[in-house]
């Protein structure tokens, strides 16, 4: 058998087995989760007094077109990966289980693990609104980054964020789908290393707890910090 082939079937496999698509979707996950750490440590500059520090960022970011054009479609890939798994899985699941077993399993189950779908789904489609509101500047272009600059022709992402988030609209909009996210990181952390066959006595609680410690730090900085500090900020 060619290298190939062997290939070839062992993706297949990966994406067939139950096994392979729950360690897709937790290396996928883990990759979002470092993506979501660093967008929120750089969207807290826009809290600061003046825009210097989160202008001078988009610049960082956008300096070499290779790195972001190539980090873009990693993190394309790991959405639609991460989503196209979960649904497999989801179906497999719903399959396997008759209607009976499903109730007596959620008595069992939590919350957050029964609303993985819907909080993924809310979240998939809000990604899509998210670039097209900031990052591609379709739904407000008239204070869209790319159609005005700062004192030093930058690009001024610190009015587009302040003015998006003088609208309570937008700002209520941000904090249910980001509060969504969360629940879909609170039972992703606690499943995480199980899906990976991480089970370690002392290691897999401290996981788990740091992985809390980052849902925290999500969501005071996604939910409650940026879109409300911005609006009262600016009344």
């Amino acid at each position: 058998m060619s290298h190939q082939t062997s290939y070839a079937a062992f993706v297949k496999r990966l994406f067939t087995s139950s096994l392979g698509m729950k360690m897709i979707m937790a290396l996928t996950g883990i990759g979002l989760w470092g993506f979501m750490i660093i967008h929120v440590l750089g969207n807290l500059q826009v809290l600061l007094p003046t825009g210097d520090a989160i202008n001078d960022y988009a610049v960082m970011l956008k300096s070499n077109k290779l790195i972001l054009w190539g980090a873009r479609l990693v993190l394309l890939k790991m959405v639609i990966l991460h989503a196209y798994t979960g649904l497999k899985l989801a179906s497999q699941n719903k399959k396997a289980k008759g209607v009976g077993y499903r109730r007596y399993q959620h008595k069992r189950s939590s919350f957050y693990s029964r609303t993985m779908r819907i909080s993924g789904s809310v979240v998939l489609l809000f990604i899509i609104f998210h670039i097209l509101h900031f990052t591609g500047g379709v739904v407000e272009p008239d204070t869209f980054a790319g159609n005005i600059t700062d004192a030093e022709g930058r690009h001024d992402v610190y009015v587009m964020v302040r003015s998006a988030f003088s609208n309570i609209g937008w700002v209520l909009l941000y904090a249910i789908c980001n509060a969504l996210l969360v629940a879909h990181l609170i039972h992703g952390t606690q499943s995480l290393w199980q899906s990976l066959g991480f089970r370690h006595s002392t290691w897999t609680p401290i996981l788990k707890n740091i992985g809390w410690v980052l849902v925290a730090f999500i969501f005071i900085g996604n939910v409650l910090v940026i879109p409300f500090g911005v609006f009262f900020s600016a009344q």
